[in-house]
């Protein structure tokens, strides 16, 4: 559950260094109270609701984790990723969860430490619609 506003910027960079991961990962999840990386509690309460949203509604909600750089995955706080696989956990009677999140990213599709660049993200999004056309939507079921 990174910090990112969903705007869209097609970058052709590839193969980010580390300095580049670590200005990410300090910008994803680095407290100001404590300076140490952790996890935006709002983020879970806000997705929570979204999830209530959608089932009110009746709206088949897929999640997607998209992949991160192998050095920003192993990075990246061990809380940050028990916060999302208990979040997924809970909400998963209303959800689809599609996990591409691995190591095994070839680190040429990666714009920077958790974004794919533009060859990257064609890759990825061929992937999820696939799965989301092959898959009903209609309870949880984890994808890798």
């Amino acid at each position: 559950l990174g910090f990112d506003w969903g705007w869209l910027f097609q970058s052709n960079k590839s193969n980010p260094d580390t300095s580049i991961i670590n200005k990410t990962l300090k910008m994803h999840y680095l407290s100001q109270q404590n300076n140490q990386l952790s996890y935006c509690k709002s983020q879970v309460d806000n997705l929570q609701k979204i999830v209530g949203l959608c089932k009110n509604k009746s709206i088949n909600l897929v999640l997607v984790t998209t992949p991160y750089h192998p050095y920003y995955y192993t990075k990246t706080n061990k809380l940050n990723f028990d916060v999302l696989n208990k979040t997924v956990s809970d909400v998963k009677q209303q959800t689809t969860y599609i996990n591409l999140n691995n190591s095994s990213t070839p680190t040429n599709l990666m714009s920077d430490g958790c974004h794919l660049n533009i060859k990257g993200a064609r890759i990825v999004s061929k992937i999820i619609n696939n799965q989301i056309n092959k898959d009903q939507p209609n309870s949880h079921k984890e994808i890798n």
